[in-house]
């Protein structure tokens, strides 16, 4: 499914450098550079004329880390941010991301012990 993430939609599914990426609705798993881990987050639409960025991407949202997949000695972990998974109200939604993301973080792991393999 071809997307444009700085458009509000439904679902969004897309590879970049083979990093997958997922979002629904508001929902959105992805790779951090920063953290150098996939991370969970929830965009939260500003209320008209509450913020007005210069030369944001999209002026019109912002986000928040819910939850990190953190590769330890034997697998992925999630590790929340405070209780912000307890406050999402969508359980279904959050339990669908959060097993993606446990999913393709155990890929990245998998992968990456099968390299180190002598």
């Amino acid at each position: 499914m071809d997307c444009d993430l700085l458009s509000y939609q439904k679902e969004c599914i897309v590879n970049v450098k083979n990093i997958m990426m997922k979002r629904v609705e508001d929902l959105e798993v992805r790779w951090s550079d920063t953290n150098r881990s996939y991370e969970l987050v929830q965009w939260v639409q500003y209320e008209e004329g509450l913020m007005d960025i210069p030369n944001a991407l999209d002026a019109n949202e912002y986000c928040f880390v819910i939850a990190f997949f953190r590769e330890g000695s034997e697998g992925c972990n999630i590790e929340f941010v405070g209780d912000r998974p307890f406050r999402y109200e969508n359980r279904d939604r959050l339990w669908e991301l959060m097993r993606y993301g446990q999913r393709i973080c155990g890929v990245r792991f998998s992968r990456s012990r099968r390299m180190s393999l002598p």
